[in-house]
């Protein structure tokens, strides 16, 4: 039968014993004990046994009644114990001090750990809101944004928004080399391509030489390849200057040829031909009375040069 205790006028208070405990039997884990109003609980420590919470508010507050500036213990959250393994706790952390996406200065952050190390986290989405995604490794350190455990994860990137890592940058590269020919200095014209610009081609299987091509106006002016460098006619290669066609011309703003070395001539088999307007010096292994091997022609005369010891000999003779 059921009994009820009635105060009709006034509040209702049992009192024990200092320390003393007070104990509301339904049997051992079974029956129920039913507030119809609010619970207020004024000690340090709530204990609950329940295997089963239920929690109707759709927020729960803890550090209630802070009168600092941030949370004063410098951690306010959720600790979960994992028996003989290091508790997983879900903390805010005021010590935490950061720079945002926006460059801003802050203070605390949310941390998950386990123990005293950063617990991982799993979930298939992050949003944002709409504003930016800042990851801040902090200002010192080695810390790097990384997708570890995952073997090839380059060859999943498949999409133009997912996110490529360091091999997938590597192996996109070294492709875009093994292609011939890659496009590259090209002028732009507005949004039209020129025809000024370079080309480099590799040396795959199958490939054209390898080699880099400058274009201009349409024409090919110079090429980089393993016979050195040509531009227009003339090749620079192991120290030599050649002409494909044609003779060589050095010239000077100033009407001045410096030669800062020693000057080889080599010897000729055969007298050149005159040229007009020019004088031509050319060596001959044959020396002829001038004794020197160095011989000049011109339209008018062709002539050996002498030697300055011949020179005295002859202008005592003559």
């Amino acid at each position: 039968m059921s009994k009820v205790v009635r105060v009709s006028d006034g509040d209702y208070k049992v009192i024990t014993q200092l320390g003393g405990t007070i104990t509301l039997d339904t049997g051992n884990q079974i029956g129920s004990v039913i507030i119809t109003g609010d619970l207020t609980v004024r000690g340090d420590t709530t204990t609950v046994e329940s295997e089963t919470l239920t929690v109707k508010d759709n927020i729960i507050y803890l550090n209630v009644g802070e009168a600092g500036a941030g949370v004063s213990l410098d951690y306010s959250g959720i600790a979960i114990e994992r028996g003989s393994l290091a508790d997983a706790t879900i903390l805010w952390d005021e010590t935490i001090t950061y720079t945002d996406g926006l460059g801003n200065s802050r203070q605390g952050a949310f941390s998950f750990k386990e123990g005293t190390q950063g617990a991982g986290l799993q979930t298939s989405t992050i949003f944002t809101g709409g504003g930016d995604l800042s990851f801040n490794t902090g200002a010192t350190g080695t810390g790097v944004l990384s997708v570890s455990q995952v073997p090839n994860y380059e060859s999943r990137i498949t999409d133009d928004d997912d996110i490529p890592n360091r091999k997938y940058v590597q192996d996109y590269v070294l492709a875009l080399i093994a292609a011939a020919p890659i496009s590259g200095f090209y002028r732009y014209n507005g949004t039209t391509k020129l025809n000024t610009g370079g080309q480099a081609y590799d040396t795959g299987a199958g490939d054209v030489e390898s080699k880099i091509e400058f274009e201009v106006d349409g024409s090919i002016r110079t090429v980089i390849n393993n016979s050195g460098l040509f531009v227009n006619n003339i090749n620079l290669f192991n120290n030599k200057i050649t002409t494909l066609n044609n003779q060589l011309t050095l010239g000077a703003n100033n009407n001045l040829v410096d030669v800062e070395a020693v000057l080889g001539l080599q010897n000729q088999l055969s007298a050149p031909s005159s040229v007009s307007g020019k004088n031509i010096v050319y060596s001959s292994a044959t020396q002829g009375p001038g004794a020197t091997g160095l011989f000049f022609t011109n339209t008018t005369t062709s002539d050996e040069l002498i030697s300055r010891r011949r020179s005295l000999v002859f202008s005592m003779i003559f």
